[in-house]
């Protein structure tokens, strides 16, 4: 079914098509929305056969990582993490979002009701889900710890007055300052000290020699992001379109690689890394990792020159899978052909992956952002969401930026399978 992607910060015309002239409010997101989906409901007519349209909705850019001149061009364009006015004394990012959750709650609490009751006075149908697709979650933040003395964000964020205070809570329950104290390894000892100097990672943080201090304090943020978006745009959101009162939950909510961990099933992100700081608590309807081919983040065997496991190296990877999953490499190198092995390995640590979000919040089901633009072979796709089905999955959300003849082939040789 298709989603309609409207970009908050621009006008849209009376045929659906984006302009990028500013939008004036929220009213001008509805306004996108209706067009476009006037518009789909005109294409789809004829195969529609007096079936109900179905459609989810990406609010694109909602509470994204925009630039200041963004931000003073397009007033739609909210930061809900990173505001200037949440930002630490230096000017850095922190773990505070209280200004840009006030500005992107009100935003919400204009759209939401203005869609849904324009849906229902012109009879169109409203969506199966809200996709947000901002990327603005943790991204490639290792600069948390910096030089010798520290310097980084992490203890100038624990020296704010906000770090302590219950006005500032990072996921519902904790502050900054409570959750750093209450983090422990995954065997339940303290975080053992930053190292400055280590032999590879520029900065220091993407060694794994620091990889449970880097990842405490990424956990942090992951909290943050998931717990500031379930306060400014899903519970909004469920609330304007919960037609039957008796129905608590309403239209599901979701964002682009938003997804749980937690200490019973780690999330395994690199042969020794593991992701566990979350603790299981995500508020937010559906988890959304994405897999677009190969293993996860991997890189070449030969730019990793010291060979310890945990840099995400082909034969790092497979060291690790030999370790956590010995049965299904046996099987994966029962194949003749080196290329089909290493595909195989990708696709079971996926689904290790896969398995460990779905272990961590078993209330938010699986629905994973997939693509056929990257060459992954139809095999290996079927395997995959074989596996989101196994667990329970909701559903996949498909990157299909340019529809074209071979994209209609190739998952129309996918899905039927993975249905059978």
């Amino acid at each position: 079914m298709p989603s309609l992607r409207v970009e908050v910060r621009c006008r849209y015309t009376q045929a659906g098509v984006q302009t990028w002239d500013p939008a004036g409010g929220p009213h001008d997101t509805v306004y996108g929305f209706i067009t476009m989906l006037t518009r789909a409901l005109s294409g789809f007519e004829r195969h529609l056969r007096g079936r109900p349209m179905r459609w989810f909705g990406i609010p694109a850019g909602f509470g994204g990582s925009v630039s200041d001149n963004e931000a003073r061009t397009y007033p739609n364009a909210i930061r809900l993490l990173n505001h200037p006015a949440d930002r630490l004394r230096s000017g850095r990012r922190g773990p505070f979002f209280a200004e840009g959750l006030r500005r992107n709650l009100s935003w919400s609490r204009e759209f939401f009701p203005d869609l849904a009751a324009t849906l229902k006075g012109r009879n169109l149908p409203d969506p199966i889900a809200w996709i947000l697709t901002t990327e603005n979650g943790v991204g490639d933040d290792f600069m948390g710890h910096h030089d010798d003395p520290d310097s980084g964000w992490v203890p100038e964020a624990l020296a704010d007055p906000r770090a302590d205070d219950p006005a500032h809570l990072i996921d519902g329950s904790r502050t900054f300052a409570q959750y750093m104290r209450d983090a422990r390894t995954l065997d339940g000892k303290p975080i053992p000290a930053y190292r400055h100097r280590v032999p590879l990672g520029l900065p220091p943080g993407r060694s794994p020699l620091n990889d449970e201090s880097s990842e405490r304090y990424r956990g942090a943020l992951r909290l943050c992001w998931d717990y500031s978006r379930e306060l400014a745009f899903n519970r909004p959101a469920r609330s304007a379109f919960r037609r039957d009162p008796a129905d608590t939950h309403t239209l599901p909510c979701g964002e682009y690689q938003a997804a749980c961990d937690s200490p019973w099933a780690p999330v395994r992100v690199r042969p020794l890394t593991l992701q566990h700081q979350m603790g299981g608590i995500f508020h937010s309807d559906l988890q959304m990792p994405d897999w677009y081919g190969g293993l996860p983040n991997q890189r070449p065997d030969d730019a990793i020159t010291l060979g310890e496991l945990g840099w995400e190296t082909k034969a790092n990877w497979h060291r690790a899978l030999d370790q956590i999953a010995p049965e299904r490499m046996r099987s994966a190198r029962s194949d003749p052909d080196p290329a089909r092995v290493d595909r195989a390995v990708a696709v079971e640590a996926q689904s290790l992956v896969l398995a460990a979000h779905a272990r961590s919040a078993p209330h938010a089901p699986l629905a994973p952002f997939v693509t056929d633009t990257t060459g992954i072979p139809v095999d290996d796709m079927v395997r995959y969401l074989r596996a989101v089905r196994a667990l329970g999955g909701w559903g996949c959300c498909i990157f299909m930026p340019k529809p074209s003849r071979e994209s209609h082939d190739y998952w129309s040789s996918v899905i039927p399978r993975v249905n059978a």
